[in-house]
């Protein structure tokens, strides 16, 4: 069964958040968001947030977030 794209990212959002409770993010977890796409202006400040966390994690260190 194919996902609507709104519910594939609303899946990935999910498990990005499971993921960031269950441990700290890694080296290559900020890099992978720090690398990803923005979302469609249309989306309004949901696309802000996204644009936030980019920017977040481009910024970011796994050892300073890992001791947070």
């Amino acid at each position: 069964m194919m996902l609507a794209a709104e519910e594939a990212a609303r899946a990935a959002f999910y498990g990005l958040l499971a993921r960031l409770f269950y441990a700290p993010p890694d080296t290559a977890l900020l890099e992978a968001l720090a690398g990803a796409g923005g979302l469609d202006a249309d989306e309004g400040s949901l696309a802000d947030a996204w644009q936030g966390v980019v920017q977040a994690a481009a910024v970011a260190d796994s050892e300073t977030e890992r001791e947070a």
